[in-house]
C-alpha cells in the first residue's frame, strides 16, 4: 500500500484520511477503467467527497508529468466524481501523452491539486511555480499549469501560451491561485 504525504497546505483542508481515501481513489479509478473500461461508483465517500469541487489530478512517471485533467470550476456534481473523472482522463486522454499502460500504473504517481482563488497577475516576478499555478487567457481560450508542473516561471508561461495557443508578441491575460496539493509518495 502507498504511503501518502502532503506537499502543500492551502486554504481547503482535508484531513490526512481524507487525503490517502482521494489518492487511492483516483489510483483505483484508473486501474478500473484500464482493466475494464468502466468507471467506479462513489458511493461510501465521506461526506467530504460529496460536494462539488474545482480539481486537477497530475500524473506523474520519474518525475516527469505523464498525464494531467481538471478544472478550475466545479465540472462535475461531487468530487469523488471529479477525482474519478478527471484521473481517467489524465490516463488515457491527454493529448500530449500516449495512453497509459496497465503496466505503467505500478511506475507513476497520483497528485490531486484543488486549486484556491484566481487572482489576476502584473508580473511573472510575483509568480512561484513550486507554490502556485499559473492561468493565460486571451479570447475564451487558456492554458493552465499546476504548482510543481513548472520549475520556473518563464517555463510556466512558454506552456500555458501554448496550450492557449496564443503566439509570442500576442497580448494576453495573466493569473494565479493557490492550491491545496496531495501525492502519493515517489514510487521506487
Amino acid at each position: 500500500m502507498s504511503i501518502f504525504v502532503l506537499l502543500l497546505a492551502g486554504n481547503l483542508l482535508l484531513s490526512p484520511d481524507h487525503g490517502a481515501t482521494a489518492l487511492f481513489l483516483c489510483r483505483n479509478a484508473v486501474t478500473t477503467h484500464l482493466e475494464t473500461g468502466r468507471f467506479i461508483e462513489t458511493g461510501g465517500l465521506p461526506p467530504e467527497f460529496n460536494r462539488p469541487a474545482a480539481v486537477f489530478v497530475t500524473i506523474r512517471k520519474n518525475g516527469t508529468t505523464r498525464g494531467c485533467a481538471g478544472s478550475l470550476t466545479p465540472l462535475f456534481a461531487t468530487l469523488g466524481e471529479s477525482l474519478i473523472r478527471f484521473a481517467v482522463i489524465a490516463a488515457t486522454q491527454d493529448a500530449r501523452f500516449p495512453s497509459l499502460s496497465r503496466p505503467e500504473l505500478q511506475d507513476v504517481r497520483f497528485i490531486i491539486t484543488l486549486p484556491g482563488e484566481v487572482v489576476p497577475l502584473s508580473s511573472l516576478a510575483s509568480y512561484n511555480p513550486l507554490t502556485e499555478g499559473l492561468l493565460v487567457r486571451k479570447n475564451g481560450r487558456e492554458g493552465i499549469i499546476v504548482p510543481h508542473e513548472a520549475k520556473t516561471a518563464a517555463y510556466a508561461l512558454r506552456q500555458c501560451r501554448r496550450q492557449a495557443g496564443i503566439e509570442e508578441g500576442e497580448e494576453y491575460s495573466l493569473y494565479k491561485f493557490s492550491a491545496f496539493t496531495l501525492a502519493e509518495e515517489t514510487r521506487k
